[in-house]
This record gives structure tokens, C-alpha cells and sequence, in this order.
């Protein structure tokens, strides 16, 4: 099979070194953005499945996601030919559910770890790593540098542009058990402008939900992760209603936490003014989710194994009737044991809304 771009010859130089090797393999790829990483993931799992090996590939790249959607981690195993990293069929996912690994380090690292171990329980024996464009600066050091001593690569291959990750080879050279390769970047890697990248998360949005419907999800049954909603004990009547008249505004649901209560209401409340709504309840403080927020918002939903079933949009969440409806393309209320929120709100068209903070829910 040809390859669509145009292989440097050091690129497969590494890419058959990398397949003689023996050993079931772990290859972790790093680059800035538009340098050609994914490019050399998907010519490496070419390369590897052509030498006859059992390949699998980790998508780590929330933001620009090639073989799932993004805000997941995901993953499969090489079944046939590969040319662009989308070829690799979409088997397992991690729900991260942001499009940016930043405020989501502890999950991106966990995600990425779980489906290496996944798998190789499935037989693969080479596994490639596709990591995000997060590399510069404290936060994607960090980042990159865990992520290597969770995974511990046989090999890690660094495509770069000019200098950008000197300070990362330098760490990781020397080190024991591992190979680092550097490469550099692909003659035929186009930069993207921010507007690019989030038109090409809207185009995969899009086309992920579009056979989606709604279900409607029981929270008897089903529980919510990723909120502090549901894990505080409600108000009764009296206090939500005497709390309505404090605040000047709807009151859908509210419940008493360890550090005060947490309300949903129906529009925006300023802090001054729920401040001042605290001080009159006498409660530490009053958090305030407007009901708005939650609506569009990306959702995982897992089975009782812990596995990700599901990528959903929230479409409603009545905490009183005790019922969530998702618009979800594949998973049915029974398989819902767990329905994990998010931090994108989109339409189901693809268009990003909002991005809510770790702490906004």
C-alpha cells in the first residue's frame, strides 16, 4: 500500500528499527502540534502490522482526536491497513470529557494507562501512544514526564520542529531501558490556526452525533459522576422555598454539603449576591449552577464494569423526578450503570458553547 504523504527516510529507518525489535512493545510518540506526530503513529502502526505484528493504538489526544471523538481517550486494536490514524477502528474509550488535557491531568494520565492494559489483554503486543500537542511549559513537561513513568516505553519517539523539546530529550536521555529517537517533523505537516482545530472538533462532533437520540436514564438506578450534585443531602420544601425567596429566583434542586449548600437555580447569581443570600440562610456559602450549564453538556456513560459505554450530550437533568435524558448515538438505559459529566457544552451540530472549570460543577 502507498502511503498518501511522502515518508522521510529517517522515518523509516526508525520505523523499522522499532519492528525488528522482538519484545511486546510500548512506543510513545510526542510532539508539538501540526509537527507530523500523528502522521508517524499511523505510519508506524503500518509499518508494524505489516511485520507481522499484533498492533494496537492509544489515542491520548483529546483536543484533535483521530480515531474517536474528542474529550476521550481512545483506543483499538490495527485490524487492516492503516494510512491515516482514523483507519485504526474505534473498540474502547476513557472519558475525559474536555477538549484540552489542562485541569485534567490525574484523568488523561489514568485514561491513557487503562487502555494500554486493555489492550494488551485483548493481545496486542505492540502499542503505540499517541500523545497531545501539551508540551510546553511546567504543565506539559509534567505531563509528558508522568505520563512516561506510568507507561515506562520501550521506546519514545520525539518528532520535532527545531529545539522546542530540548528540555524533555535532555531529561529522558540516558535513561535505562529506554530507546528515545528523535525525528523531525514531517515535510507535509500543515500548521493549524486555533479556528482550524476547533472546526475539525466541530466536523467530528457532528458526524459522531449525528444518528443520535434521547434516552431517558433513571437516577434511582443510575449514578452521576464528575458533580458534587446528588452527593449532599437535599433541602426539604420549607428551606427551598424560604431559599427561593431569599435568592429572587427559581430553585430546581439544592442540597446541604459539608462546606455549605449547592444549589441548581434557573439563570445566573452573582457571588455578592449569593453571598448575601448565605449570610441570611446561615449556611458558609451557596454554590450556584445555573440550570443553562447543564444543558449540551458532553457526558460519558459507563457500564458496571467502569467501562465507557457511551459518549452523550445532557439534554436535561431533573434531580427532583430523579431523571437525566441524554442524546446518545449507541447505548441503551440499561447499559447506563454511571453518567459522568463533562466540562464541553455543545449543540449536537458540533458548535462549542461553553467550557466549564473542574470546579464549576
Amino acid at each position: 500500500m502507498t502511503h498518501p504523504l511522502a515518508i522521510p527516510q529517517i522515518w523509516q529507518q526508525a520505523a523499522d528499527a522499532i519492528a525488528h525489535d522482538d519484545r511486546p512493545l510500548r512506543v510513545m510518540v510526542v510532539g508539538v502540534p501540526d509537527a507530523g506526530k500523528t502522521s508517524f503513529c499511523a505510519f508506524l502502526a503500518e509499518t508494524l502490522r505489516r511485520s507481522g505484528k499484533a498492533v494496537g493504538v492509544v489515542d491520548a489526544d483529546v483536543g484533535q482526536s483521530s480515531l474517536g471523538v474528542p474529550g476521550v481517550i481512545s483506543a483499538g486494536r490495527v485490524t487492516r491497513p492503516v494510512q491515516r490514524l482514523d483507519d485504526v477502528p474505534f473498540q474502547m474509550g476513557y472519558f475525559v470529557g474536555d477538549v484540552s488535557p489542562t485541569g485534567h491531568m490525574l484523568a488523561c494520565l489514568t485514561g491513557t494507562r487503562v487502555l494500554v492494559d486493555r489492550l494488551r489483554a485483548r493481545g496486542a503486543r505492540a502499542i503505540i501512544v499517541d500523545t497531545s500537542g501539551l508540551v510546553r511549559g511546567p504543565a506539559g513537561h509534567e505531563l509528558k514526564l508522568r505520563k512516561a513513568e506510568l507507561l515506562r516505553p520501550h521506546y519514545i519517539v520525539v518528532v520535532r520542529k527545531g529545539d522546542e523539546l530540548g528540555a524533555l530529550v535532555r531529561l529522558w536521555q540516558g535513561r535505562r531501558g529506554l530507546s528515545l529517537i528523535e525525528l523531525p517533523s514531517s515535510p507535509a505537516a500543515q500548521p493549524r490556526s486555533p479556528q482550524e482545530r476547533r472546526a475539525r472538533r466541530a466536523a467530528r462532533f457532528r458526524s459522531f452525533f449525528r444518528t443520535a437520540r434521547p434516552i431517558a436514564l433513571s437516577l434511582e438506578r443510575v449514578r452521576l459522576r464528575g458533580t458534587r450534585l446528588t452527593l449532599g443531602t437535599p433541602l426539604d420544601v420549607p428551606a427551598r422555598q424560604r431559599l427561593e425567596e431569599v435568592l429572587g429566583q427559581r430553585v430546581l434542586y439544592a442540597q446541604t454539603d459539608e462546606d455549605g449548600w449547592t444549589v441548581v437555580t434557573s439563570g445566573w447569581l452573582p457571588h455578592t449576591q449569593r453571598a448575601e443570600a448565605a449570610g441570611k440562610m446561615g449556611v458558609p456559602s451557596i454554590r450556584c449552577i445555573p440550570a443553562y450549564r447543564l444543558e449540551g453538556l458532553l457526558c460519558g456513560l459507563h457500564d458496571g464494569a467502569g467501562h465507557l459505554v457511551d459518549v452523550g450530550l445532557l439534554q436535561s437533568l431533573d434531580l427532583s423526578e430523579g431523571q437525566a435524558v441524554v442524546l446518545t448515538p449507541r447505548a441503551e438505559p440499561s447499559q447506563v450503570h454511571t453518567l459522568e459529566l463533562g466540562r464541553v457544552r455543545l449543540t449536537p451540530g458540533g458548535t462549542e458553547l461553553d467550557r466549564l472549570r473542574p470546579g464549576d460543577l
